[in-house]
């Protein structure tokens, strides 16, 4: 169901008139009036007209039932979107609290998109000034001549004089906006409006919109399996092994008796689950396919766990609050690779077994180079 067609595009493409101060004026073969135009020495009177606003109170009045009935397919449109959602949201419910813990309580994301929906309200407080919606498509003063605004700019008296309540103006260059266009921005005010209407107030839906908004976003974000912010170098990746925590540690240099080993990027993993309330986390691992000296296998291999020598990661984050303690798990796992894992007993391997040969570079960015020995 659309809405009803408003006035817009008939009324400006099918009239010609003079649009001063939110007020129409016509012009007629007859002297008197609010003002006049010369043209070649012809003198026509002009007439005030009605204001935008009155053909805007005249579409409410007119449609009103036909808009509450619009309103009601939104209404129907947020509860068949939220039975969706909810659906996905239960069948995604073992992993959605690791993931609300990832994007919301440790990489701050929040999905409401703020003003969303503007204020529009046509009754106002008795205190405030009245503001129409069409006020926020035609600014200006204008002359309207079959759908196309030409602007009108105070001058002083010419030969063509057009004068309205004292005051000159000349008629300008033409408004680059298409009437089409103008329509279409017109209504979607309308449904801003009409969305807001219906979503506020203590017991209205906006709050409710604004969860299956978020919930939506959350879920989509699930579907795919994955998301990370580079920015702050953690994100997730729930597949068929789990939910897990990740940070990316871009490729790298270790350099030993002498020699330069090249590392490409692993993505360290922390898996995660919820059990009567509290977050269950297990010892890091990388996911990707990858081959390390604190890594158990001698060929590249994925979702390994990642040597700890005699780090205790239990003491290590004694006292930390959830958030703290996934950014510390994940950042100790990165040491390790970055060659912490050196002088820790219990290192499956070293550099100079076979198996890292073809990982030996002499090309290799200064930057990225970390010491073994």
């Amino acid at each position: 169901m659309k809405l009803p067609p408003t006035f817009f595009y008939k009324f400006f493409n099918e009239n010609t008139f003079f649009l001063v101060n939110k007020t129409i004026y016509d012009y007629k073969d007859a002297k008197g009036g609010a003002g006049k135009i010369s043209v070649d020495g012809k003198t026509f009177g002009i007439y005030q007209g009605l204001k935008l606003s009155q053909l805007e109170e005249s579409y409410f009045s007119n449609y009103d039932e036909q808009i509450k009935d619009y309103g009601n397919t939104l209404i129907q449109e947020i509860v068949n979107n939220e039975k969706s959602i909810q659906k996905d949201y239960h069948q995604l419910s073992k992993d959605i609290d690791s993931a609300e813990l990832i994007l919301f309580r440790i990489l701050k994301k929040y999905f409401q998109q703020k003003n969303e929906v503007k204020v529009l309200i046509l009754k106002q407080k008795n205190n405030e000034k009245q503001s129409y919606l069409i006020d926020d498509i035609v600014k200006g003063n204008y002359f309207v001549w079959e759908g196309r605004f030409y602007k009108l700019t105070k001058c002083k008296k010419k030969s063509l004089s057009l004068k309205i309540n004292g005051t000159y103006y000349d008629i300008g260059e033409r408004d680059s906006r298409q009437l089409k266009d103008m329509e279409k921005e017109y209504v979607k005010k309308i449904e801003d409006k009409l969305y807001t209407n219906l979503t506020k107030g203590e017991n209205s839906l906006l709050r409710k919109v604004s969860k299956i908004n978020e919930k939506k976003k959350l879920v989509d974000i699930l579907k795919k399996g994955e998301y990370y912010d580079s920015k702050q170098e953690i994100g997730f990746k729930k597949d068929s092994k789990g939910f897990f925590a990740t940070k990316k540690v871009k490729p790298y240099v270790l350099k030993q008796d002498g020699k330069y080993y090249q590392f490409g990027e692993a993505k360290i993993g922390l898996q995660l689950k919820k059990y009567r309330n509290k977050f269950q986390w297990f010892e890091p691992i990388v996911i990707n396919s990858y081959i390390h000296p604190s890594l158990p296998s001698q060929n590249p291999s994925t979702y390994q766990r990642i040597c700890k020598g005699n780090l205790n990661y239990k003491k290590a984050v004694a006292g930390m609050n959830i958030e703290d303690k996934v950014r510390t798990l994940l950042g100790l796992a990165k040491m390790h690779l970055l060659g912490g894992y050196y002088g820790a007993s219990g290192a499956h391997h070293t550099l100079d077994e076979p198996q890292f040969e073809s990982l030996e570079t002499k090309d290799y960015d200064p930057r990225r180079v970390s010491n073994v020995r």
